[in-house]
């Protein structure tokens, strides 16, 4: 979306708030306290690759947008998806969601407060009233199961605040006519125990993109979304929260533009000489149930959650060409999820050595009912697609725990076990362009998995420590139907495509360190990852196919954050990834060689109390790499600049920011096909050069 970054946006995973009170000694970086593994417990002595980002750093720095974490996390690859603005593209160490399609699983779980997001239709959200964002890299099997075998993303939202009111507003004015409103309010109902919190968010702009024909404008936002937050404390022992949320998107993605030079006769990617326009619209919403028990020794949480989505696209001409060939889809789907996640955690001892442990159980149930017609490859004489109607009913159940045991004041092992069991249910029913119908397909895939996670980690010092583990993940298979199934191909006239889990088997080892009295933090892991049966769409003039090879990919990942004077803050990381198809030439899609950020933010307080001023800027770089499964789209290295200024109040009731992305104007495609030379070949843009102003009130 047009989300303007503030180069200050990104804070490695231990590398939290700057300290910015007069309170609180400047040339130290402040404490971050993750919940990555169910139980609160400081970043630094988090024996994992994990980056965490504070919430306040968001409103302070114009982070408005998940597209806005991408530079933020070594080796993370997030854009949107061909599904529309709003779906989520997302890859790290090598893999990630290859399809939009309701037959793929994203290998990156999301969660919010906790619930798991089944769908990358949606997925892409804003980032607005969030306490913090967790980015855990590597497989999660254990404390998170089923399609985390690349990664958990976790987005916690502030919760009511029970003995203050408080309010805010940011009104912003960019390119291409954009607006953007946001507010909040924060109630106390009843003093310390009971509070209500209201968040609302519209963000709208003219679109990037311009249709030759009909003059229309595309790749534009057009979103409101909202979120409610109840919550009652009666004592200290329990603790109660109940959310709703929804989103409303009527914007557009990215538009097909074609490489072919007699299709493209400006030579403007951002023109697309099209014959067929895209729309859309997406209406989300849902709502949760948290319980919180404190005990004597044990605690337990209880997440209890419904979601509802419903999707209505007409994906547009994916050539970018004025001839008939790739139409796209035209596709409505409902869906909907249950899920309970109950689970309790301690920290005790056992003969004198500490431990602490969590276990758990989850269930999710999900039905969702897809109506599609693919008009796609329909040149040559062929026919338009059939229209199909895809119903899949899921149920996955699992049981999971995972201990530390202090052997030592310094030296902790680590164990966890999990035990997966789902059900997929397809039913799909046909229809040709004439209305007679075509077949019927109905299949059932259950798998049963058991994933494991081990691990050590030794305190060198009170300011160092190493670590090491080792586990598995796994991606749930699934069944898809080529779209260009017809009654004449494959046994019983179906062609399916039944395909296996994705598993991935890590290993990792790394060191956190804390310098310079707490005011440099340097963290650095090296990981290997052994992939069997990848889920790669690959699309080609007969449809649609599942490729499952296997792979490895090995690197480093470093973080680094100081603050250089009173301040001034530096912030850095760096990625790198080697991969490895195996018995194949080819390369992972979207996985560069290396890619790093490196940003500062500087913050002083004005003479003669006329307020503060805060000015960052950051430079990012992402190597060579392939858009496309087949290689066959290669994105050539680039740099993206971005750039910040802002002025407080006094009293800091208000305050006025602008701030620029993609300041050099850098292009690279986010999606294409190139299927036939000199016929299909398109690309679908990113986001050109960008500006934000801002106002920002507070109370």
């Amino acid at each position: 979306m047009f989300m303007l970054t503030g180069l200050f946006a990104m804070t490695p995973a231990w590398a939290a708030d700057q300290a910015s009170s007069n309170e609180q000694n400047e040339s130290v970086l402040e404490e971050v306290i993750v919940t990555a593994r169910k139980r609160e417990e400081s970043l630094q002595e988090f024996a994992g690759a994990i980056t965490a980002l504070s919430g306040d750093m968001f409103a302070d720095n114009v982070i408005n947008h998940m597209q806005d974490l991408r530079n933020m996390v070594p080796n993370l690859y997030l854009d949107e998806d061909l599904g529309g603005a709003s779906t989520v593209k997302i890859f790290i160490r090598g893999i990630g969601i290859d399809n939009p399609a309701v037959s793929f699983d994203s290998p990156v779980g999301i969660y919010v407060d906790g619930v798991f997001i089944a769908r990358s239709i949606g997925a892409l959200s804003d980032l607005y009233d969030i306490e913090r964002v967790e980015f855990l890299r590597g497989p999660q099997g254990t404390l998170y199961g089923r399609n985390n075998s690349a990664g958990a993303l976790r987005v916690i939202t502030n919760k009511p605040v029970l003995d203050q009111v408080e309010a805010g507003a940011t009104v912003g004015y960019g390119t291409e006519g954009q607006v953007n409103v946001k507010g909040f309010w924060n109630v106390p109902l009843a003093e310390d125990s009971i509070g209500l919190r209201v968040s609302l968010q519209s963000v709208n702009n003219d679109g990037f993109m311009t249709e030759l024909n009909s003059g229309k404008k595309h790749k534009k936002d057009d979103r409101i979304t909202g979120r409610a937050a109840l919550r009652f404390v009666p004592n200290d022992i329990w603790e109660i929260n109940l959310r709703a949320d929804f989103t409303t998107d009527d914007g557009s993605g990215s538009l097909a533009s074609s490489k072919v030079p007699r299709f493209n006769l400006d030579d403007d990617i951002y023109t697309v000489d099209s014959n067929r326009e895209p729309r859309g619209s997406m209406d989300l919403w849902g709502t949760s149930l948290d319980i919180f028990r404190t005990g004597n020794s044990i605690d337990f949480s209880s997440i209890t959650a419904y979601r509802s989505l419903e999707n209505s696209a007409l994906e547009g001409d994916a050539d970018g060409a004025p001839l008939p060939m790739l139409e796209g889809v035209t596709q409505t789907l409902d869906e909907f999820q249950f899920s309970e996640e109950a689970f309790f955690t301690s920290s005790s001892e056992i003969g004198g050595l500490g431990l602490d442990w969590t276990a758990g159980i989850f269930y999710l149930h999900e039905e969702t009912e897809v109506e599609q017609q693919f008009d796609i490859f329909t040149f040559a004489g062929r026919p338009p697609g059939d229209t199909q109607f895809f119903d899949q009913d899921i149920d996955a159940f699992a049981g999971y725990g995972e201990a530390d045991l202090a052997i030592s004041d310094r030296l902790t092992l680590t164990g966890g076990l999990r035990y997966t069991d789902e059900t997929k249910d397809v039913v799909v029913n046909s229809y040709s362009p004439d209305g007679s119908f075509n077949f019927h397909y109905a299949d059932s895939y259950s798998v049963s998995k058991w994933t494991w996670k081990t691990g050590i980690d030794y305190v060198v010092s009170d300011d160092f420590f190493v670590y090491a583990t080792a586990g598995t993940g796994f991606r749930s298979g699934g069944i898809g139907i080529n779209p260009s199934a017809k009654t004449v191909d494959g046994p019983d006239g179906i062609t399916s495509d039944v395909f296996k889990p994705e598993e991935a088997l890590s290993y990792e080892a790394g060191f956190k360190s804390t310098l310079l009295d707490g005011g440099l933090t340097f963290n650095a892991n090296v990981f290997y990852v052994d992939y069997t049966s990848l889920q790669l769409a690959v699309a080609g003039t007969g449809g649609i196919t599942v490729d499952t090879p296997d792979a490895t990919v090995y690197g480093l990942e470093a973080e680094l954050s100081a603050v250089l004077t009173d301040g001034l803050t530096l912030n850095a990381n760096l990625g790198t990834q080697s991969d490895d198809i195996k018995k194949s030439d080819l390369q992972l899609k979207n996985t560069p060689d290396w890619q790093g950020r490196i940003g500062l933010v500087y913050t002083t307080a004005l003479a003669g109390e006329r307020g503060g001023i805060t000015i960052s800027g950051d430079v990012s770089y992402t190597d060579d790499y392939f858009a496309s499964t087949g290689n066959a789209i290669f994105v050539e290295a680039y740099p993206t600049f971005n750039a910040m200024a802002r002025w407080d109040s006094p009293a800091g009731r208000w305050g006025v920011s602008v701030s620029g992305k993609n300041l050099s104007d850098e292009y690279y495609p986010i999606h294409g096909f190139f299927i036939v030379p000199n016929l299909l070949d398109s690309e679908f843009p990113n986001y050109p050069r960008r500006w934000l102003a801002e106002l920002h009130f507070y109370y």
